[in-house]
Parts: C-alpha cells; sequence; structure tokens
C-alpha cells in the first residue's frame, strides 16, 4: 500500500465495492493522499471533499453535472469545486454519505500537495517596437 500502513482498513473491499452504500464501512478507514490517487481511472473512482474520502465510481454515472466533470477530479481533492459548483452543499451532501468509504489520515495535507504547484509563467518579449 504505500504510506507505512497509513490506512486502518484495507482498501480492496472499496475497490470491489461498485457503488453500494458505503460499502457497508461507514467510513471509518483512514487514506494517504498516494491511496486516493490510486482511484484515478474510469472503472474506479474517489475522490477528496473536506478532508472526506468519497468512491464515486458508480454515482459518477449520474452526476447531474455530466460524468466528465465529476470523474475530472477522481483522485484528487475537489472541495473547491464541490463548493463553486453547488449553492446549497447541505442538499448535496445526503447524495454523498452512502459514497463516503473514509477521510484523510490526520498526517495528511488538507489539499493534494501536487495539485496546485505554481508552474513559472514565461512572457515573451514584445514584438513590437516601441519609439
Amino acid at each position: 500500500m504505500g504510506g507505512g500502513g497509513q490506512q486502518t482498513e484495507s482498501s480492496e473491499p472499496a475497490k470491489g465495492d461498485r457503488g453500494g452504500p458505503g460499502g457497508g464501512r461507514g467510513g471509518s478507514a483512514v487514506y494517504t493522499w498516494e491511496e486516493v490517487q490510486r482511484h484515478c481511472h474510469r472503472g474506479d473512482q474517489w475522490l477528496v471533499i473536506d478532508r472526506k474520502v468519497y468512491n464515486i465510481t458508480q454515482w459518477a454515472k449520474r452526476h447531474p453535472g455530466g460524468i466528465r466533470v465529476i470523474s475530472h477530479f477522481a483522485g484528487e481533492d475537489a472541495t473547491e469545486a464541490f463548493v463553486a459548483f453547488h449553492p446549497d452543499p447541505n442538499f448535496v451532501r445526503k447524495f454523498l454519505k452512502p459514497l463516503l468509504i473514509g477521510e484523510l489520515a490526520p498526517t495528511e495535507p488538507s489539499q493534494d500537495q501536487g495539485k496546485n504547484v505554481r508552474r513559472p509563467i514565461f512572457l515573451s518579449p514584445s514584438t513590437e517596437s516601441h519609439p
């Protein structure tokens, strides 16, 4: 698994769970970013919202905003997008509850560190001549 066994439960049952209500796990597992990032494929999608880990593999097909929108965040922190696109987060959270499989380990940063790495912006010199 990597991360020195940061997980309290094996991820295998969640991988096999293809949309059952939380897989009967009750969201008690603890995951590292390394583990979450492994679940970014069409048939296996997890995402993080407010440090909670959700298995959206089956839900993505029913997402009102479309499968492409939600699948874009598979394996990542979707908190900012969730807040931006859902004006009534309390209403939407009732749909998330059965998808909850765990949370980020307390030692993990709140957001995936590699996601928001600033890349240098190189500006090309102007080709216009100024008097």
